[in-house]
């Protein structure tokens, strides 16, 4: 396969971007979607369902980071991930951390959409951090922060 033959769906990205970006909308067009707060369960949870919808293996570790991944050919290899956040601070934009978490989930439905759709060896992960921006990371150590998922 050609590598310029894959090319995301931008308008089904910028879709899940608005969508998302309903969850603790505020004026002007940003978001409140404070760690551990009720808009941030349920963008996590819709994160989740999205996840499930791509045929993802979902994984939330005890800390809430969220694991979606899609299998490879090659079983042993460890995944390669790539993600953000999703939480906010109070006065936030629609695309920080939603894009890094989002853009992951694009290519992985591009990748299966595609004419040879498990060409890729390695698994992949899309991740949807906790915590990383809001002010409560001041009272989480760094070691609550890591990933405690077998994948």
């Amino acid at each position: 396969m050609k590598a310029e033959a894959l090319r995301i769906d931008a308008d089904r990205l910028l879709g899940r971007i608005d969508v998302l970006a309903q969850i603790g909308a505020i004026e002007g067009g940003g978001c409140c979607r404070l760690a551990l707060s009720d808009e941030d369960k349920a963008g996590r949870d819709l994160i989740c369902d999205w996840m499930r919808e791509l045929g993802l293996a979902v994984c939330v570790d005890p800390v809430g980071n969220i694991f979606g991944l899609r299998t490879g050919s090659d079983t042993q290899a460890a995944p390669v991930m790539t993600g953000s956040h999703i939480d906010t601070v109070r006065t936030g934009g629609r695309y920080d951390g939603n894009l890094g978490v989002l853009d992951g989930l694009e290519v992985m439905q591009t990748l299966d959409g595609s004419a040879r759709p498990r060409w890729c060896s390695y698994p992949a992960s899309a991740v949807s951090a906790t915590i990383p921006q809001s002010t409560l990371r001041r009272s989480i150590s760094p070691p609550a922060q890591t990933c405690c998922c077998t994948l």
